[in-house]
């Protein structure tokens, strides 16, 4: 008997034996986790112990287990109430019993609420990264839509209106004002256009459907070079074309957002992006540099931290790695490693 006491005491889980509706035995791991002294705790009646949520389950399970009929499950979850008021989860592990020759259940209560607290947790970050994929999905999608209806509608109307002011300048005898008023309409229009094909072109890439990741990302360094006064070459091809295009489409907007970020927050005044197959062979690396020093603007911090996390979250969708190295002079470096084998429906 001596042993027996000295086992329940040196217990950590709470040990119990219910009688009556009510705790009728403990050893001293239960009300201390409850924030009770023991023999506060004996007597008490379930409705004082077990939360409100979760006492219609208890009762009705411990009235199966001291009946006759089959028993319930042994192993469950449920919350239990602190003295404070407070619920705390808990296992409970029960078994028929008896108790000075009586029906009776008895009871290990293991406290599981810093597991429940882990998995809260979990759930959170889980729930947080599935709004943060859609969320970059609509953008995305917003963004080619967008692009394809600046190219197919407004680019359109654009060219008839260019034909038509090119066929009538053709008419007009030379040297007249009508003439030169449609030449330079002629060029307002020709201006537009390409300002529309680059709009369409950064929302939507075309060449990342038709040819690949190479080639967009070229079209994208020419897109810089000739709208900003910004020297932007490439360097290096890959080999293979990605097999999904949710890959490719995330990459090219890190390369976008990181060549946008060097020239708007930077200041940057050349840029090379450099892509080379790593040594793995299943891995490709990408990098940008600001080749000449820039100017650092140093009002800029909350949007450029922005950035950086719209890029490490897309890079986070495929298993790539974003290295973002600062540079002494103001700026920084971009370097993106990421794998040429198909992402798993995780990351997808």
């Amino acid at each position: 008997m001596i042993s027996y006491q000295l086992l329940l005491e040196a217990l950590a889980d709470g040990v119990f034996v219910a009688q009556d509706h009510r705790f009728v035995f403990c050893n001293p791991a239960l009300p201390a986790l409850l924030g009770y002294q023991d023999d506060e705790f004996i007597g008490l009646h379930f409705n004082q112990v077990v939360a409100p949520d979760y006492l219609k389950l208890w009762t009705a399970r411990y009235e199966q287990r001291i009946g006759h009929g089959q028993e319930p499950e042994k192993c469950y979850e449920v919350q239990f109430l602190h003295r404070d008021g407070q619920p705390l989860w808990v296992e409970l592990r029960a078994n028929r019993s008896e108790f000075k020759h009586r029906p009776a259940v008895l009871g290990i209560i293991r406290d599981i609420s810093q597991r429940k607290q882990a998995e809260a947790v979990q759930q959170q970050l889980k729930l947080e990264s599935e709004i943060g994929k859609a969320l970059v999905s609509i953008a995305d999608n917003l963004q080619s839509t967008i692009g394809h209806e600046l190219h197919e509608n407004l680019g359109q109307q654009l060219s008839g209106i260019l034909y038509l002011a090119d066929s009538m300048r053709s008419k007009l005898p030379a040297g007249e004002d009508a003439s030169t008023i449609i030449v330079t309409l002629v060029k307002f229009l020709q201006g537009a256009i390409a300002e529309c094909r680059n709009l369409s072109e950064g929302l939507g890439p075309t060449l990342l459907r038709t040819h690949g990741l190479t080639e967009a990302i070229n079209a994208l360094a020419g897109r810089i070079s000739s709208t900003h006064a910004v020297r932007c070459h490439v360097e290096g091809s890959l080999d293979n074309p990605l097999d999904q295009k949710l890959k490719e489409l995330q990459i090219y907007r890190i390369v976008q957002e990181a060549t946008g970020v060097a020239i708007r927050k930077h200041g940057a005044k050349s840029l090379a992006i450099t892509l080379a197959q790593l040594p793995s062979h299943a891995s490709v690396g990408i990098t940008i540099k600001e080749s000449a020093p820039g100017s650092s603007r140093s009002d800029t911090s909350d949007s450029l931290e922005a950035s950086h996390n719209t890029m490490r979250y897309r890079a986070s969708l495929i298993g790539a790695t974003l290295d973002i190295a600062a540079r002494p002079e103001g700026g920084a470096h971009y370097f993106i490693t990421f794998s040429t084998s198909p992402i798993n429906a995780k990351a997808s």
